[in-house]
């Protein structure tokens, strides 16, 4: 019982040093993101840094050792800023104001407050339950949720001041240092508070069994261990997450280099006079559609040469509910139009190849590209295929399929699949 004394006797010290270890680790956040460094891209990089330097703390100067205590404040602090940092971005998303990791000194102040006052709360909490005595009642567990508002406060004064002297408004370089100084403070006041005013028990005194050592209080039991076991499992959650995330985005990668790998050897347009988008083009209505101004663009193309003709189709061809949008590439020659019809972003198919598909459409074969098309219909549903060396693309804005436009480009363009 040596630690409680010297937590009683010494009532600034432990604030004191809560708040210095709260700097250093917030210090060593910003390092980490200064340096750039891989492990501050993870979403539980912060938390964990601030659990394993407080813990440090604890330790040293309180004298709390055991392990499995230790390692449950690690994990409340990890998912403190897991859960904050969600939570304030589902807020920005609500008040509708734009908003990034990497962009504080432009966040909307009530999701930088609830960001904060969550973290506080979850941290301070966990304190009390994990470090607190046994016989720990419900006023410390008030007391610490009181208390977090302050983390609330801290999370307004650190994008302040981000926006205000940081290099650029983009970069979170004084939110964390300070937050987590201030933190640090109150987890040590906190743990000071609770301790001066439990009562010490003497070693003799615990031999009598007229003063037994004292009991837990089973509400505050169940109530801690429920709220623990709550971020295990969020903790549990979150990396299967990730998991998922990163198998997936392994899978696009391979997606990716299979499509690129069948990417034909860079040609360009031989050199003659640009053609007319109007012989290109079908610049007429069709099936009620008025067509509008037809383009040309005779430089069209990232890694090959190639010309572009587009119009569109519809009372409001460019956003309306009616339009069709017609685009006709010219291509080196036919091993890179059929190319353009299967590929059109490879980018983008490799997020969802099973969004091309070959189909049969007004007696051709040709591909069907669902890629831009939501589950409720609206977006663009497309239909490409290749016609010796042009790659054709129909794309219909209209939650039906008008088989007229497919024709009528068809006999002018037969495919070549």
């Amino acid at each position: 019982m040596g630690y409680r004394r010297a937590i009683q006797d010494d009532s600034g010290v432990s604030s004191l040093f809560g708040g210095m270890a709260g700097l250093l680790s917030g210090v060593i956040t910003l390092a980490m993101y200064l340096l750039q460094s891989p492990f501050a891209a993870e979403l539980y990089s912060v938390g964990l840094i601030f659990g394993l330097v407080m813990c440090a703390y604890f330790a040293g100067l309180h004298g709390f050792y055991n392990p499995l205590k230790l390692g449950a404040f690690v994990m409340a602090s990890t998912a403190a800023y897991a859960i904050a940092f969600i939570v304030a971005a589902k807020i920005t998303e609500i008040v509708g104001a734009g908003w990034s990791a990497r962009n504080p000194g432009s966040n909307p102040l009530a999701p930088m407050f609830a960001g904060g006052w969550l973290g506080a709360l979850i941290v301070l909490e966990a304190a009390v339950f994990l470090f607190g005595p046994r016989d720990v009642g419900w006023q410390p567990i008030g007391k610490a949720a009181l208390w977090s508002i302050a983390g609330g406060l801290l999370g307004i004064a650190g994008t302040l001041l981000d926006g205000e002297f940081g290099p650029t408004p983009n970069e979170p370089r004084l939110l964390y240092p300070i937050w987590q100084a201030g933190t640090g403070a109150l987890l040590g006041l906190l743990i000071h508070r609770i301790w001066s005013t439990a009562p010490a028990v003497p070693m003799k005194a615990r031999l009598d069994q007229a003063n037994p050592e004292p009991r837990e209080n089973l509400s505050v039991v169940v109530v801690g261990g429920v709220f623990l076991a709550f971020l295990l499992a969020f903790l549990g959650w979150l990396t299967s997450s990730q998991i998922r995330q990163e198998r997936r985005a392994d899978e696009q990668h391979a997606v990716l280099e299979d499509i690129l790998a069948e990417t034909p050897p860079r040609a360009t347009l031989p050199d003659r006079a640009p053609k007319r988008p109007e012989d290109m083009l079908l610049v007429r209505e069709i099936a009620g559609h008025p067509a509008g101004k037809a383009y040309a663009n005779p430089y069209s193309g990232v890694s090959v040469g190639a010309a572009l003709y587009s119009v569109r189709y519809g009372t409001e061809p460019e956003v309306g509910p009616d339009a069709v949008a017609v685009e006709v590439r010219e291509m080196p020659n036919a091993e890179w139009a059929h190319y353009q019809s299967r590929h059109p972003l490879p980018d983008v198919e490799a997020i969802s190849p099973e969004s091309i598909v070959p189909v049969t459409q007004a007696g051709a074969n040709m591909y069907k590209d669902s890629l831009a098309r939501s589950s409720d219909g609206t977006g663009w549903l497309c239909f490409r295929w290749p016609s010796g060396n042009f790659a054709v693309s129909i794309c219909y804005a209209t939650p039906t399929i008008d088989q007229e436009f497919l024709k009528e480009y068809l006999e002018k363009y037969p495919s070549a699949l």
